[in-house]
């Protein structure tokens, strides 16, 4: 009885554990305009797509990829206050981000990189390497460049301990239909956008 009382006791905890961490989640997506739509779990990671966007969590490292209308800058303050919570200290720092394909239709703060850049430096920098950005691609044809913002509170590069590899892909010109049935402000079930979708 004493054996079951006690798994009964901790599967509670863990539910508990759980509910708060997606209220803790919830509040960040929801400060940057979007929803989780699904959720999956593993030992290394727990994933979410999110409306628009994803957003994986590891031990150490929280990944929020964005786009359309999402305002990922406008979710720090609420990542950065959890982490404080959390007795997380932020290490390293990077936003990146391709050339917009509507600049005209940004919002503040993200109408273009400077300004960007001046709200990342608001949280982060304070950090021992200070901020570091970087505009790749072709001067001459600003349609297709990527935005890189850099810091960390380490002195030495993350490649000098680590060998590390990042690929990030940007995709445009989407078919409009199909990209249309992720914008679902309708929905709050996965389940149903997953059907509007027409995936399995």
């Amino acid at each position: 009885m004493g054996d079951r009382n006690e798994k009964e006791s901790c599967r509670d905890y863990q539910q508990q554990q759980q509910q708060q961490q997606r209220s803790q989640l919830d509040s960040i997506v929801d400060a940057a305009g979007c929803i989780i739509v699904v959720e999956v779990f593993s030992n290394k990671f727990d994933s979410y797509i999110v409306s628009e966007s994803s957003l994986v969590i590891y031990s150490q490292k929280i990944v929020l990829k964005t786009c359309g209308k999402t305002m990922l800058l406008l979710a720090i303050g609420r990542i950065v206050e959890l982490a404080h919570v959390l007795c997380l200290t932020v290490f390293p720092v990077r936003y990146s981000r391709g050339s917009f394909i509507f600049p005209e239709a940004q919002l503040a703060p993200r109408r273009n990189f400077s300004e960007e850049v001046a709200v990342l430096d608001s949280y982060f920098g304070g950090l021992k390497t200070g901020s570091n950005t970087y505009i790749l691609g072709d001067p001459a044809n600003r349609n297709f460049n990527w935005h890189v913002y850099c810091v960390s509170q380490d002195m030495f590069s993350p490649l000098e301990k680590i060998s590390s590899i990042t690929v990030e892909v940007c995709m445009t010109h989407l078919e409009k239909g199909r990209a249309s049935r992720q914008l679902c402000p309708h929905m709050k079930f996965s389940s149903l956008i997953t059907i509007s979708a027409g995936t399995p």
